[in-house]
């Protein structure tokens, strides 16, 4: 392996990653002087890893510390150098080369991660009882699930009438109070009459903090504000509409 051939590997790795290990032999004096001249640093030793009696150095190269973040250990022989006393490199070296070829994170560093479906939208509040009671009497949601983190987290996941996507509600006092700012974020829900919908919100005394406001579609929204600062957006769509 040359150094244009390295950085042919490294440059998608690291875009995924802040930290990149591999093996080289311990007998492979050349190619561990090699890879330390590139910036790898070595650490432990793996016995036994390819071939019985031989053992395998870990290096890493780095572009910074991973921070929670991931690191990938790539399944490839450094060099496919012929262990002593061996007649031909290990069939081993091979294997790792194609499962490095198959596997799924090579699949993932080929292409773009495929987002198959949106699950849900987690939002922090500050009292998870007065957020739900909004959520299921202003709005009509379900709670489906309710249960603890184990970090300790209270979560309620909640079902929007034919949707899919949840909205996941979670409340953890040590993170501190939520105030979300204006204009930040907001939920869009649509709704079968706006005006009915208008003359319920006043009745539970909730303000119309926007609107109403006709779009050039013939839509019509209002805004109000739910727990802790979020938005909610109620939108009236003429049918055939399926846009804003």
């Amino acid at each position: 392996m040359d150094r244009h051939l390295l950085e042919y590997i490294e440059q998608p790795l690291f875009a995924r990653t802040q930290n990149l290990f591999a093996y080289v032999s311990d007998f492979n004096e050349q190619a561990r002087a090699f890879y330390r001249k590139l910036g790898y640093q070595e650490g432990g030793s793996t016995p036994d890893l390819l071939v019985a009696g031989f053992s395998e150095v870990l290096v890493r190269n780095t572009v910074g510390p991973a921070n929670g973040g991931r690191s990938l250990i790539v399944p490839f022989p450094i060099t496919l150098a012929r262990y002593p006393g061996q007649r031909s490199s290990p069939t081993v070296c091979e294997n790792f080369v194609l499962d490095l070829a198959t596997s799924p994170t090579a699949s993932a560093i080929r292409g773009p991660m495929k987002v198959t479906k949106l699950l849900h939208t987690r939002m922090r509040v500050n009292d998870l009882e007065a957020a739900i009671r909004f959520y299921t009497t202003i709005l009509g949601l379900e709670v489906i699930e309710r249960k603890t983190s184990p970090r300790g987290s209270q979560l309620a996941f909640l079902k929007t009438p034919n949707s899919d996507e949840l909205i996941e509600l979670t409340c953890f006092p040590p993170s501190g109070p939520v105030r979300v700012q204006e204009d930040l974020i907001h939920l869009a829900f649509q709704v079968e009459s706006l005006d009915r919908a208008i003359a319920f919100l006043t009745a539970q005394g909730i303000p119309i903090t926007d609107g109403p406001t006709q779009t050039s579609s013939g839509s019509r929204f209002i805004f109000i504000d739910a727990p802790d600062g979020y938005e909610i957006e109620l939108i009236e769509r003429p049918p055939g509409v399926t846009i804003v």
